[in-house]
């Protein structure tokens, strides 16, 4: 009695543990953990770190012709006096050891070369993971403000149906007509279908922040409501000490270390190439009876002129030496009127919440007095509709102006990176 009892106690164990372990956890949602994932499953973020994967690679491919290069030839010769009569033949092989000895130079820059291939590949891949967490907690905002407008409606609809108990008394005393009852039905129905609407946008909103996570069927909630973000002025007077920084500068200070150095390889191609060779050779009419030969040697290449060629790639290194000094400076003042943007955006939006809350506070005073007024019979039900939308406008407003605050928290936040 008692095993049958362990078993069965077991069974439920085990039964329930497999349940818990089939069904997959809940993700909670926080701007930590949004940013984070998106930094490392985005698909731009995949595709940035198989591109520095390929620079390191290419480095050692354009780093190999400096390493010793070593060749095998065998050959095997038929000859003689009729083309195809031929009667002598021979055998012939060889190895062959080539160094460079002397580069002045090449060596150094085409280290500094793919160096700065793989800093530029890291770089995009740190501007993918900017990117990529911007995009994902501007999603997040959206759906945190979705949520908060369903939550507006909600209260609309709860508005609505209370209008519509106080006519249906007031009708059953004679004290409105029948008009109020069916205008008032017809509130109702239209709040519900407002309702309805916004419930749609935020599963949209919602679907908009899985695809930005990269989330197909993990289920998540989102652990904070819409709100101000933390200490937004220290968040301003940080992004002005960062001015001079940022992943979109540090590409093109990349870019032009590359280009000088581009430019002053070609003007090192114009010196000589000192290489040390070593081969051993094998030949002979018969493969058990070959004569071996050994010898090293240096060899030399120049190239005296190229036509003018090298002179104009140097030209046009200076000439994308200068464009990139541009670029750097367009970058600048284009950093510097984003931040005066954010900064004015920032000041407008902390007066308007701050008025919007006023709003609020009076108008949800008038809407319970209008209410009053209208049992009473001193208003109409329209004049309690109306306030009644002044009080939904004036949160919805609100609700806007947090999350283009929240925005802006975010793109300072990237601003600085």
């Amino acid at each position: 009695m008692r095993i049958a009892m362990y078993l069965g106690i077991l069974l439920a164990s085990w039964s329930l543990a497999s349940s818990e372990e089939s069904t997959p956890a809940t993700l909670v949602l926080t701007n930590i953990s949004v940013s984070e994932r998106a930094r490392s499953h985005s698909p731009a973020v995949r595709a940035g770190r198989a591109e520095v994967e390929a620079s390191s690679a290419q480095r050692s491919a354009q780093l190999s012709p400096f390493l010793p290069q070593v060749g095998a030839r065998m050959d095997y010769r038929r000859w003689g006096s009729e083309p195809d009569m031929g009667t002598r033949h021979s055998y012939q092989g060889q190895i062959q050891v080539e160094q460079q000895l002397l580069t002045f130079g090449r060596l150094r820059s085409t280290r500094s070369l793919t160096a700065d291939a793989i800093r530029a590949a890291e770089t995009d891949l740190y501007g993918d993971q900017r990117d990529a967490a911007l995009r994902a907690l501007i999603a997040l905002e959206g759906y945190r403000f979705a949520q908060a407008t369903v939550t507006v409606a909600q209260a609309r609809l709860e508005q609505r149906q209370g209008e519509y108990a106080d006519a249906q008394k007031l009708f059953e005393v004679g004290n409105v007509p029948m008009l109020d009852v069916r205008e008032a039905r017809i509130n109702v129905a239209r709040a519900e279908d407002s309702l309805a609407q916004v419930r749609a946008d935020a599963q949209r909103a919602r679907a908009d922040l899985a695809a930005a996570l990269a989330m197909e069927e993990q289920a998540f909630t989102v652990a904070d409501d819409l709100a101000r973000p933390n200490d937004l002025d220290a968040i301003l007077a940080q992004a002005h000490e960062h001015l001079l920084d940022g992943i979109d500068l540090e590409r093109l200070t990349i870019a032009r270390e590359s280009t000088q150095t581009q430019a002053d390889l070609e003007l090192i191609d114009s010196l000589p190439q000192v290489s040390g060779i070593a081969a051993a050779t094998t030949s002979g009419s018969r493969l058990n009876d070959m004569d071996d030969d050994w010898y090293v040697g240096i060899g030399l290449s120049w190239t005296l002129y190229d036509g003018g060629g090298r002179y104009a790639r140097r030209n046009a290194q200076q000439a994308n030496l200068r464009r990139i000094q541009a670029q750097r400076d367009a970058i600048l003042d284009e950093r510097q009127r984003e931040l005066a943007v954010i900064q004015a955006d920032a000041s407008a939006l902390a007066a308007r919440i701050a008025l919007q809350e006023s709003i609020i506070s009076d108008t949800e005073a008038n809407y319970e007095d209008a209410r009053v007024l209208y049992q009473t019979g001193e208003i109409t039900l329209t004049r309690v509709g109306e306030a009644g939308l002044a009080v939904v406008e004036a949160q919805f407003n609100r609700n806007r102006y947090l999350f283009e605050e929240s925005v802006l928290a975010h793109r300072l936040q990237a601003f600085m990176e």
